[in-house]
């Protein structure tokens, strides 16, 4: 089973029942990117998320340009707005700024949103989530609470050594049964 076969649906979908969803919708954002494919992703749609976490958007652009001067319109004014472009691949455009209360990280490069990394990240940790229970959740947030972002509190938790980031993505084409045993050797069952 993947994570978007779940029965509560897939992933990016249940940040409609975070707390923070009202705030999401009153700020606009979702709607002024919604031409962008924009999706809530990270740690607050699987309720990973400590106070004050970003609120991570994903959009998927084939003109950044477009999609630059999009956040530059719709955001520059906001407080803590700041911009750049990350050195990734393909280029991105990533804008930081504050509304309703929350601090929105908006990020949009030319791949579909379910292939960006922070979707496919969010995927396997709700799928490592779902098998490791709430065993696995504790261990997590105390990593988090420690400081650590998800991905570095996953591998950690996981005795996972190397890039994070890089890790999960690695994990990403292992069956359950192959989850399970990882997280059967760190006695999460």
């Amino acid at each position: 089973m993947s994570a978007s076969d779940c029965p509560l649906g897939p992933p990016e979908r249940w940040i409609e029942r975070s707390p923070i969803w009202p705030q999401i919708q009153a700020s606009g954002v979702l709607d002024g990117l919604k031409d962008f494919d924009a999706r809530v992703a990270g740690s607050w749609p699987i309720d990973l998320a400590l106070p004050g976490a970003d609120v991570d958007v994903i959009c998927c652009t084939p003109n950044l340009d477009g999609f630059t001067e999009r956040c530059r319109t719709l955001f520059q004014q906001m407080p803590g707005y700041a911009a750049g472009s990350p050195d990734t691949t393909p280029p991105s455009h990533l804008c930081r700024f504050n509304d309703q209360g929350l601090t929105f990280e908006v990020f949009g490069q030319n791949r579909p949103v379910k292939q960006q990394n922070a979707y496919r990240h969010m995927v396997i940790e709700t799928r490592l989530l779902r098998l490791g229970g709430n065993c696995l959740r504790r261990r997590v947030m105390a990593q988090k609470r420690q400081g650590l972002n998800s991905e570095a509190a996953f591998t950690t938790t996981l005795g996972i050594v190397g890039d994070p980031f890089q890790a999960l993505l690695e994990l990403e084409g292992y069956s359950d049964e192959k989850l399970a045993s990882i997280l059967n050797i760190h006695s999460f069952y």
